[in-house]
């Protein structure tokens, strides 16, 4: 077991970097953004984001899981070098009629979104990024496919550097705004987009297969509408804040959303991009169990940990971030950070659908979670304003891994260890609930006028709470012995 693990962890330590670089951009950018834009811009900013999330999927077609799968299919390098070209030549020329197409009629889909056309020169641009990167999707999945993580880095680490630093200057600098913003974008990922897709379609060579493609979009296909209902269940609340409410309340709803969900770009993202190059393989083996309901519990601790770390230092966070008007996203952060816990564990037990090949019922579950969010959304937003959709968020969350674990376990049955992963939960409930009552009450403001010995004090007991989480635990015997004599290792104690 400890040998996958350490698999999983090495390719993730190595993915983990470039993808905190890839999402490290809205992180470090958000600085920029509390500082040069105010929250009806970011609400509209995070509006032109969601757009261009749902249009990419649309225009994928399903084709990110697809072409994994189908890759790790076969051995053959033939084969695999068929598929990635097949998928790059389809994308390209099915985005390029469609993008074209929308951009001319870009009036009436700003007039959609917006409810007005004052908008349609960022729809237009938003049009344009989303072409540049669909051009990039399918060449980065390449080297995913084939575990070649040193190369997944330095594209990465050299994407963010070009982009920050465009997007800084034209924000920053050029005080373009929102339209700073997108032409960032549009340069930086068009550049490698083009790059890349010349690079691997030379590597691997025109060999498009329409037999292979109809395959592909037969398998792609069943997720275009779960993605759309997916796109609904993550997504959907901001729409409905930006017509009930305000894009002010979008704007400070974004800010703390992005702070709850950093944890799922530490954590999960970089798990699971290793994950998915591998469960198919560890599902074939004799102690297939074991290895999925450790990986479970494991992701659950990390996730836990992680952000635990960001709900204690969520309002120093605001307070260094930006201007004051922005600190009372720090009440959404916690809501949303324990909505992803539920989406994380979601996200292992769905490899069981993929290596059942019954992808066909993620649709409905994605369906049922959806109608969930976006009605408690309607009763709680018209009330308690961004506060009720993150409470929503939780629910229709939670909803999401009930559903999926009852129909996952029909299909790939695991044994889950869930007196363990209860009890990190409620132990990583407690330090917050203790955070709260000691000092979690104090003002923001007041953050400003402590003095260094002050602020020392405040620091030390926030991360006292943080390391007591596994202490707790290995207090309480939640550990192993095999868990112990890798903490005593790791702590450079001799087992005993």
């Amino acid at each position: 077991m400890w040998n996958e693990i350490k698999t999983i962890l090495r390719h993730s330590s190595v993915y983990g970097l470039a993808i905190l670089l890839t999402n490290a951009m809205s992180i470090v950018l958000l600085p920029l953004y509390m500082n040069y834009l105010n929250p009806n811009e970011i609400g509209l900013l995070e509006i032109i984001n969601r757009t261009n999330d749902i249009l990419r999927i649309i225009l994928m077609v399903g084709m990110v899981t697809t072409t994994l799968r189908f890759y790790q299919e076969k051995d053959s390098e033939i084969y695999r070098k068929k598929v990635i070209s097949t998928a790059m030549q389809f994308l390209a020329v099915f985005s390029f009629l469609v993008v074209g197409m929308l951009i001319i009629f870009a009036n009436q889909l700003a007039d959609i979104i917006f409810a007005s056309t004052k908008y349609v020169i960022y729809v237009r641009l938003m049009l344009l990024m989303i072409f540049f990167e669909v051009l990039y999707i399918v060449p980065i999945l390449y080297f995913q496919a084939r575990l070649q993580s040193t190369v997944f880095v330095l594209i990465s680490v050299s994407r963010f550097l070009i982009g920050l630093a465009l997007i800084v200057y034209l924000v920053a600098y050029r005080d373009m705004g929102i339209a700073g913003v997108l032409w960032g974008h549009i340069i930086h990922v068009g550049i490698f987009g083009i790059a890349l897709f010349g690079y691997i379609l030379i590597r691997v060579g025109v060999r498009f297969d329409l037999s292979l493609l109809r395959e592909m979009i037969k398998f792609g296909l069943p997720f275009v509408p779960g993605s759309i209902f997916l796109f609904i269940l993550n997504s959907g609340d901001r729409y409905i804040l930006l017509h009930l409410t305000s894009s002010d309340s979008v704007g400070i709803y974004a800010i703390g959303y992005r702070i709850g969900t950093l944890t799922t770009a530490l954590v999960m993202s970089p798990f699971l991009r290793v994950w998915s190059a591998l469960y198919v393989k560890y599902a074939q083996r004799q102690d297939r169990d074991c290895l999925f309901a450790n990986f479970m519990t494991y992701v659950v601790f990390t996730y836990t940990f992680v952000s635990m770390a960001i709900i204690l230092f969520r309002r120093e966070l605001l307070a260094i971030f930006g201007e004051v008007i922005y600190w009372k996203a720090a009440a959404v952060v916690p809501w949303i950070a324990l909505a992803y816990l539920f989406w994380a564990a979601s996200l292992v037990l769905d490899s069981g659908f993929y290596i059942a090949k019954k992808t066909m019922y993620k649709p409905f579950l994605f369906g049922i979670s959806a109608a969930v969010a976006v009605i408690l959304c309607l009763i709680l937003i018209p009330r308690i304003d961004y506060h009720g959709a993150a409470f929503a968020t939780v629910v229709s969350f939670a909803a999401y891994f009930l559903i999926s674990l009852v129909a996952v376990q029909r299909l790939f049955p695991i044994n889950y260890q869930w007196k363990r992963m209860i009890t990190i939960t409620i132990a990583g409930l407690a330090i917050v609930a203790a955070d709260e009552l000691l000092i979690g009450s104090r003002p923001i403001i007041s953050l400003i006028s402590l003095d260094w010995g002050e602020w020392f004090l405040w620091m030390t007991i926030k991360t006292t709470l943080l390391f007591l989480f596994p202490v707790i635990l290995y207090v309480i015997n939640f550990y192993r012995p095999e868990e112990k004599r890798k903490i005593r290792q790791l702590c450079g104690m001799k087992s005993s």
